[in-house]
């Protein structure tokens, strides 16, 4: 468990690193233009910069976009929160966290929060609708393990086998 945790921070910590080192999406785009819909790109660099990743699955992307635009405020706070925070990071130096640049009202906290939720888990979440599925091979909360551990029932399973009671050491060795 400890080394997951190191795992998932060192994740993080790299992500940081990439984002205020310039070599990351966040510095590399033209940011700082005022977005005026909340456009399938708009959505794309919230998600990267909400997330910190400049490598998203697009079609996973695709998806979420669609049940995003169709919260009630979901289009409001996309284009509010991309500008709010695309001119604060397009200005390629690190603001102080109290610049008014950075303030977000409680409604684009729980948007973003709302946002990275989604990504980490790849379900979406809200009171006022049915919980969906976008993803699940794609969710974030499994990149630090990529490539080393399966993907619980996804990877190495065969259709069906998650119905099988599991084999023991005991049985493998016979």
């Amino acid at each position: 468990m400890k080394t997951l945790l190191a795992l998932g921070a060192g994740g993080v910590s790299l992500s940081y690193w990439k984002l205020f080192a310039g070599d990351g999406i966040l510095i590399r785009m033209a940011l700082g233009a005022e977005a005026k819909k909340a456009s399938p790109e708009v959505f794309s660099a919230l998600s990267s910069i909400i997330t910190l990743r400049d490598n998203l699955d697009k079609q996973t992307t695709e998806r979420m976009y669609k049940v995003f635009m169709d919260e009630p405020w979901g289009p409001n706070y996309i284009l509010r929160l991309y500008n709010k925070l695309s001119v604060a990071i397009g200005n390629k130096k690190r603001l102080p966290l109290k610049d008014p640049a950075w303030q977000l009202d409680d409604g684009e906290k729980w948007f973003a929060g709302h946002l990275l939720t989604t990504w980490y888990l790849g379900i979406y979440y809200h009171e006022k609708r049915p919980t969906q599925r976008i993803t699940f091979e794609h969710a974030l909360m499994f990149d630090s393990v990529r490539d080393s551990i399966p993907i619980p029932y996804f990877e190495n399973t065969p259709f069906g086998e998650w119905g099988n009671p599991p084999k023991s050491g005991h049985d493998q060795q016979e």
